[in-house]
């Protein structure tokens, strides 16, 4: 029997969703023996008006809501609940169709000095009231809830999908070497909340750490980026790209222009080739969230760069703690670190992925549970 899914998250610009999108809708076709249609509603762009709500009610089976960074607040966006399901709160309750809600996180950027409203909280926590099932993707968010004194009776902490998307080969020239292959994702948006100091001298020093390990192991480094230019992080990107050039020189690989036309802009059916990728390197050096949980997936070593807790908080539940390197606080000392995390990775690769295999059973287990819960409300 058919059913339709409206499946609510960022589904415009950026890889880690849609390697998202791809790995929730794969989880829960896995699941359920019948035919489903996704309706794939970007909650950046929309607001679930009493119109909408009763469009989505006469044809949705299922509303399910994430996951990814859910739980952020920009109030440029002009939104009416303080988080990414943007809806008046009295209106939640007009909800018919069975809520789901995946894997949502808690986002809030290391220098945004923004609080969230106190809407936020009653928002939450009215989705969760009416929620058939609701998780977040990793315990600080969880915590992070708790201490905004949110119930969290009804809510399940489960890994996010990014990481069970199913690679799909990704042959491309740059690869074909049996040199280490050192994956390298730096963020290029939000550079004022991301950093305490000048990002500049910061990114210029990973790139020079990356740069000596490709000569001490006679490596190649491949920048693989995730968010696709904009007004608002263009000149970011053209100063990365240009320093990568500069300081990697011939070790280097700028991923965006050598496959540009193969993988971007993000799509849905190349997200399994995305995959790939990371599957294909050795380790991953890289400060996005998804940059992390992808590798991590595809049983890649990936060392966690940067200020944001939720690069911090993933490494922690899949016990990889040791890998997670803060940039700003002290950057002699980290770099230090960041140093040392590579050499270990290096020399223990063999060791890190077969721990990493047992906890991905364990996780597989986490979600499957979850998942089937999410099922029974379309059988």
């Amino acid at each position: 029997m058919s059913k339709v899914v409206w499946h609510l998250g960022g589904w415009s610009n950026n890889w880690g969703d849609r390697a998202l999108q791809v790995g929730t809708s794969q989880m829960l076709k896995d699941v359920y023996d019948g035919d489903l249609q996704f309706v794939y509603v970007d909650n950046q762009k929309t607001y679930f008006s009493e119109n909408l709500i009763e469009k989505m009610n006469d044809e949705a089976d299922l509303l399910l809501i994430g996951g990814g960074g859910y739980i952020f607040h920009r109030p440029e966006d002009n939104g009416r609940s303080g988080w990414q399901f943007n809806i008046d709160t009295e209106n939640i309750s007009k909800i018919k169709a069975p809520i789901a809600v995946y894997g949502v996180g808690y986002n809030k950027f290391p220098h945004d000095d923004r609080e969230f409203p106190d809407q936020t909280w009653e928002s939450i926590q009215r989705v969760i009231d009416l929620s058939h099932v609701f998780s977040v993707r990793n315990v600080g968010t969880y915590e992070a809830l708790e201490n905004h004194h949110i119930d969290l009776d009804n809510v399940t902490v489960v890994p996010d999908a990014a990481m069970f998307v199913k690679p799909y080969k990704f042959n491309h020239a740059s690869l074909a070497n049996d040199k280490l292959k050192i994956g390298l994702n730096i963020a290029t948006d939000r550079w004022e909340m991301r950093f305490g100091k000048e990002p500049q001298e910061i990114l210029s020093t990973v790139l020079g750490v990356c740069k000596e390990a490709a000569e001490k192991y006679d490596a190649e480094v491949y920048l693989i980026e995730h968010l696709m230019p904009n007004d608002l992080n263009k000149d970011n990107k053209e100063y990365l790209r240009s320093r990568a050039k500069e300081i990697l020189g011939d070790r280097g690989h700028i991923m965006f222009e050598e496959m540009y036309e193969e993988m971007y802009p993000p799509f849905d059916y190349t997200a399994p080739m995305f995959a790939d990728l990371y599957r294909q390197m050795d380790l991953v050096v890289a400060m996005r969230g998804h940059a992390n949980i992808i590798p991590f997936g595809q049983n890649t070593p990936c060392i966690g760069i940067g200020e944001h807790n939720k690069v911090k908080w993933f490494l922690d539940d899949v016990d990889l703690k040791d890998l997670y390197v803060p940039l700003d606080r002290d950057t002699e000392l980290n770099i230090n670190k960041l140093r040392n995390a590579i050499d270990d990775v290096v020399s223990n690769i063999d060791e890190y992925k077969y721990n990493m295999s047992l906890k991905m059973a364990q996780l597989e287990i986490i979600k499957s549970t979850f998942v089937n819960r999410i099922a029974e409300v379309l059988k």
